[in-house]
């Protein structure tokens, strides 16, 4: 797996279950995220969003486990509305 919620710059909070993390992330990281769980799962699918590009699928409608991709790093929540919680890396 990329370096998603993986090392020492990964900071990760959680919750009942839910896990909100982000890391640093390339294009290519992404890329890499996008082919491993898209390959054998097709309802994983990614959509353009005002924040980047979201890795995500939907369970009786609504989204669930969601991926987003800011550019410099990928973010990690248990919906897609629960991306808009985590901030992510600081602006370097």
């Amino acid at each position: 797996m990329p370096v998603l919620a993986r090392g020492a710059d990964c900071v990760s909070s959680q919750g009942s279950d839910d896990s909100y993390d982000w890391s640093p992330a390339s294009e290519k990281d992404w890329n890499d995220l996008v082919a491993l769980y898209t390959a054998n799962d097709s309802a994983w699918f990614t959509e353009d969003g005002p924040r980047g590009t979201y890795l995500t699928y939907k369970i009786d409608g609504r989204y669930s486990q969601t991926f987003l991709f800011t550019g410099d790093a990928v973010i990690l929540a248990p919906t897609k509305a629960a991306t808009d919680a985590v901030i992510g890396p600081p602006l370097a």
